[in-house]
């Protein structure tokens, strides 16, 4: 080859491998592989939304290359998080552990693939990165440390091999900060001896310092309420070109006009209209001040590059409140099909928010699997957004939007479960003709739906509360009432042993248990339902807050109710509202709750049964205590 014919470039290298896989194989080696097969597929999936390529592979090793050195280490603190969990999750024996090293520098591509001492001092930060680590080299830690929100740990000048190069620990846990010696070229070993025991000494000292101080700081920390509540108000910043010719700004501005346009009526966020971003943006301001003064938690960015009839879209969504990137990715398409590029970016985004805000990630897989016709799938999140909108209302027809689907998909498993969710809401929110009809109609449809798709975890959890709900209600006595009870319980238990990180799945089981009076489960099930979807339907929040009161944690039901104030929406505003009234009633501030109350309905324009009637709608009608109680006490004020 010609020095003329090389083709070099700068590039960022990931590089990992599995921590004693030989090892492994030798334990059993069956497992070991398809332990590895299902860690290679969640990588894969990961490298797809923050735009890794594979170049190479060979057994237990991956190298692959990033466009931005942000999305490789944000890929790479996520891929670690990710099995870590599933070896907490998994029943295998074979617990596969990974090392993972980043690199920025010269490389040579030939076909496809990449050489260079850019992709050998990645391998090399591979080998040296402890196990579940990652490990930088100066030019990524240089780009990354300013733009996240990762603590590092300099380990200084190292040499392994051949090669020398400055590393960084990216500090996931921890536990994982480590003192390595850095290349020394002194040749008196006596002194280093003596140097490196001082050094120890010294450290030890500034260790125990540190350590007591921190100490000290952590008590004092944890005696202080969390304050930082976030709000779920998205700007989306009008788009920049970076082509350096003006005559390509409509490709960024129609990209960003279509996401504010479209995106605002399927997800469950306040997206800020289009001038009022633009104005915002023009201020230039802070991430602090947009949070004070326009209550924005979140923003997403994006630039286009245009070279001959391609253009490249790098997008990223920004958690204000951390000043932190939490999702990247990067596009390219044509420039002659920018309305299917539009499209196809707003599905990207739509999954975006989906996975980090409102639904959780195997959630928003589970909807966006079950429709090929992308038509049909916005359909059914437009139904979804409506039915979570001021607007709505709960009728005697509650499920006919899924029926009309229904009719002309009716092998489709999500459809089936929609359709039965749609007919509980009815059954439990308003006086239908036939109680016991639609009740059957639901259970079918749950069982139709498991029948078509057996580990969708959503219709076992909802089926338990059915027939929990069934015998509440004398459907199914005649079946016996222990027997039911027993079969509810066991739907939930398989609901949650198929979808353990199902945010739906979580809420319905965690109502089942308020249902048959296990608080403590159904406030872990809320609680993990709320990490997964921030910004999920209100109705876990609001059971969240019914569960701690039923056992007189007024205290904690109190700073929930007061962080859904601050989430700055007119509906968590009053959902917030209303329970901070309850319990200031509850808890002898009797004046200032009736000051509260009077307030909420003056806002609204709302009687107070009308308030009453919201707060249990918006509930999704759970069995809970506010049925009654809540009523009672809040119609006395």
């Amino acid at each position: 080859m010609s020095q003329k014919e090389i083709d070099r470039k700068i590039a960022v290298i990931f590089a990992t491998d599995v921590v004693g896989y030989s090892k492994q194989m030798e334990k059993d080696e069956d497992e070991t592989l398809k332990s590895f097969r299902a860690c290679k597929k969640i990588l894969e999936k990961l490298f797809d939304e923050h735009g890794g390529r594979i170049f190479n592979t060979a057994g237990d090793s991956v190298l692959a290359e990033f466009p931005s050195a942000v999305s490789a280490v944000v890929c790479a603190s996520e891929f670690q998080s990710l099995v870590k969990e599933r070896n907490f999750n998994n029943q295998s024996h074979i617990k596969l552990e990974f090392r993972i090293g980043i690199n920025m520098g010269d490389v040579v591509k030939e076909e496809g693939n990449l050489y260079g001492d850019g992709v050998n001092i990645a391998t090399r930060l591979e080998s040296f990165a402890q196990p579940n680590g990652i490990c930088l080299s100066k030019s990524v830690y240089e780009l990354v440390n300013k733009k996240t929100k990762f603590l590092f740990n300099d380990l200084g000048e190292q040499k392994v091999k051949e090669n020398q190069f400055h590393a960084f620990d990216v500090l996931l846990d921890p536990s994982q900060k480590r003192t390595i010696k850095t290349q020394s070229k002194s040749y008196i070993p006596i002194f280093a001896f003596i140097a490196t025991l001082i050094l120890i000494l010294i450290g030890g000292l500034i260790y125990f310092m540190v350590q007591q101080s921190a100490s000290q700081k952590t008590s004092i920390e944890s005696d202080q309420p969390k304050e930082k509540v976030l709000g779920r108000t998205l700007l989306i910043a009008p788009f920049k070109n970076k082509s350096g010719s003006k005559e390509f700004d409509y490709i960024a501005e129609g990209v960003s006009d279509h996401l504010m346009s479209s995106l605002t009526s399927n997800v469950l966020l306040n997206i800020i209209p289009k001038l009022q971003s633009y104005r915002i943006v023009d201020q230039n301001l802070s991430f602090k001040e947009m949070i004070d003064k326009y209550n924005v938690s979140y923003l997403l960015n994006g630039t286009t590059l245009i070279s001959n009839e391609k253009f490249r879209i790098n997008l990223e969504l920004v958690d204000a409140h951390e000043e932190k990137i939490i999702w990247t990715v990067t596009k390219e398409y044509s420039v002659n099909d920018i309305f299917s590029a539009q499209d196809n970016i707003e599905l990207i985004v739509l999954r975006s928010l989906q996975n980090n805000l409102t639904m959780g990630n195997v959630l928003s897989e589970t909807f966006a699997n079950s429709f090929d016709n992308r038509k049909d799938y916005k359909k059914v999140l437009n139904t979804r957004f409506l039915r979570h909108s001021d607007k709505f209302s709960i009728s005697k027809d509650n499920e006919l939007p899924y029926k009309e689907l229904l009719a002309i998909n009716p092998d489709n498993a999500m459809l089936n479960y929609l359709f039965a969710k749609s007919i509980y809401t009815k059954l439990i929110n308003f006086k239908s003709v036939d109680r016991k009809k639609d009740y059957n109609a639901m259970e079918e449809a749950l069982k139709t739906a498991i029948k078509l798709e057996p580990n969708s975890s959503m219709p076992y959890a909802l089926l338990g509360l059915v027939n929990e709900g069934g015998a509440l209600m004398n459907f199914d006595l005649e079946k016996g009432l222990e027997q039911q009870r027993q079969r509810a319980s066991n739907y939930v238990k398989k609901g949650l042993e198929l979808g353990p990180k199902n945010t739906e799945t979580l809420f319905y089981s965690g109502m089942f248990f308020q249902i048959v009076g296990k608080s403590s489960n159904a406030i872990s099930l809320f609680e993990r339902a709320i990490k997964l979807a921030p910004f999920g339907p209100e109705a876990i929040r609001v059971n969240l807050i019914s569960a701690y009161l039923v056992k007189f944690d007024f205290e904690t039901a109190e700073k929930i109710a007061k962080s859904m104030i601050k989430q700055g929406d007119r509906r968590s505003i009053f959902i917030g509202s209303m329970f901070l009234a309850y319990i200031k009633a509850k808890t002898n501030r009797v004046e200032e709750a009736k000051i509260e109350f009077k307030k909420i309905l003056d806002i609204n324009k709302y009687s107070k049964k009308e308030a009453i009637f919201q707060i249990r709608r918006y509930g999704a009608g759970s069995y809970t205590w506010y049925t009654q109680e809540f009523g009672t006490v809040m119609e006395g004020l």
